[in-house]
């Protein structure tokens, strides 16, 4: 996302370059309007000010991190470049409204600032929990996801028919075991790792591993009723 970033930059640096240009490439008198007087001054400010926010969200959406944060950024994109334009719209008209009091154009200047940043907090708040939420389901999913990944890979290692069908039957038991784990299945999940251990090591050692695949089938149906039971 870095790459992406710099071309954004790039795009970002030729606009507020644009703009500045149009600004002080304009006569400093128009029609006998001074554009330095009235709000011309909150106004500019509020459209630099709004470049420069826009610039710290795209930072904080691209710089680092893949898709999926991206994803969960592209509210925050979305806020950022609507409160652009909004400001360019807004600072526009206080700089070219002839005689539009400073003061006016401060207070509409800050309001909409005031805006776009609670929108930006909320928006990046929001980012935050789901990718914190995410990594916690992803923690409590791995060690049956884990475990599933390695029985499937057993059947490969088995040597004989009934090796090959604990091999299925564990698999099978584990595929439709309830991924979620929890503080409280620390003993089961415990006890269901010792007993894949002793699996894999029979299948490894050219036995049939029947008694341990129903151990271990055992054994997940137990960590199972108790999943139920919790929800």
């Amino acid at each position: 996302m870095k790459k992406h970033f710099r071309y954004y930059l790039a795009a970002w640096v030729i606009l507020v370059a644009a703009f500045n240009a149009i600004v002080f490439c304009l006569p400093s008198e128009i029609n006998g309007y001074k554009k330095i007087l009235g709000a011309t001054v909150s106004g500019y400010a509020m459209i630099m000010l709004s470049f420069a926010g826009q610039l710290i969200c795209a930072w904080i959406a691209l710089h680092r991190g893949g898709a999926q944060r991206l994803f969960l950024r592209l509210p925050l994109l979305t806020i950022s470049y609507t409160a652009l334009i909004v400001s360019i719209l807004a600072g526009t008209a206080c700089m070219a409204i002839p005689n539009l009091p400073n003061w006016f154009g401060a207070v509409v200047c800050v309001a909409i600032l005031a805006f776009t940043a609670v929108a930006v907090i909320k928006a990046s708040a929001a980012a935050e929990i789901v990718e914190e939420t995410g990594a916690d389901i992803e923690r409590r999913t791995s060690f049956i996801r884990a475990m599933t990944a390695k029985a499937e890979s057993l059947t490969a290692k088995a040597r004989t028919d009934a090796a090959r069908a604990a091999c299925r039957q564990v698999y099978e038991a584990l595929r439709y075991s309830d991924p979620v784990s929890a503080v409280a299945l620390t003993d089961e999940e415990r006890r269901i790792a010792e007993a894949f251990d002793a699996f894999s090591t029979a299948i490894a050692a050219g036995e049939d591993g029947t008694e341990p695949a129903e151990t271990l089938s055992g054994l997940l149906a137990e960590r199972n009723a108790k999943c139920k039971a919790m929800k």
